[in-house]
């Protein structure tokens, strides 16, 4: 298993491969939106809601933020993917599919990113990545949903105080509903009770830190979780890996 990653800017970008077929046995979902690239292998994805998408060599896709879904990776002896994810809010705003993007020949241009990230060619890689965006964002579709607007507020809180103990009374307070109405209208738009919702947030933050070097102690120390075996309980029961598998990347 082999999985490379940098920093740069305002976004992510990421090359994985594996030689086995990979399955996510939980939910896993971003906090930001992802757009990637199957270069070699085959995958299908799938939301709890029903919703699958099968992907072959050569189709490129779209994530939005906080979608969750499940993965199936066939290796057939080998896969390959690049992908960036954003931390631009208003792409991921704008755009909330999760879908594939038709008619594009675009692995050259994710290549060529992720090389230039290698080499730290850093104007050659914003180059690269705006005519990426550029050429796919055209094809994605909008899709209004004012609901989310409701209960913004306690999405915000909720990535602000993710340490924190959190009631589901404060947030829909937040939002000026009812305790009833805003757990049904959250857990209808983000797929997941706002307990899970956090939980998933305070997940993803433990394994950007172990990812940078952190041990699961000093993650404790930091996150606030009573112990490294409850971290490592947690990070398995959110992204179905252990933490020494989380460490070394895997196919999302």
């Amino acid at each position: 298993m082999l999985c490379k990653q940098e920093h740069f800017c305002h976004f992510l970008v990421l090359k994985s491969t594996t030689h086995h077929d990979y399955t996510n046995s939980q939910p896993l979902g971003f906090l930001s939106p992802r757009i990637a690239y199957i270069s070699k292998g085959s995958c299908t994805m799938y939301t709890p809601d029903g919703f699958n998408l099968t992907l072959n060599q050569g189709d490129v896709w779209y994530l939005p933020k906080n979608q969750p879904y499940n993965s199936v990776w066939k290796a057939n002896g080998y896969v390959e993917f690049y992908c960036f994810e954003f931390e631009m809010d208003f792409f991921s705003n704008d755009y909330t599919l999760f879908e594939k993007i038709e008619n594009s020949n675009l692995k050259e241009s994710f290549i060529n990113l992720y090389n230039y990230f290698e080499n730290e060619e850093k104007l050659l890689a914003l180059k690269e990545f705006y005519s990426i965006v550029s050429e796919i964002t055209p094809k994605l579709t909008k899709k209004e949903n004012k609901n989310l607007d409701a209960i913004m507020p306690a999405l915000n809180y909720l990535h602000a105080n993710y340490i924190k103990p959190i009631k589901v009374r404060t947030l829909a307070d937040l939002c000026f509903l009812s305790e009833s109405r805003f757990y049904s209208l959250f857990k209808r738009l983000m797929k997941q009770s706002p307990i899970n919702y956090k939980n998933n947030v305070k997940t993803s933050k433990a394994i950007e830190l172990l990812q940078n070097g952190y041990t699961l102690e000093k993650i404790c120390e930091q996150l606030d979780y009573s112990s490294p075996a409850f971290l490592r309980s947690m990070m398995k029961k959110y992204t179905g890996l252990s933490p020494k598998l989380l460490k070394k990347g895997s196919p999302l």
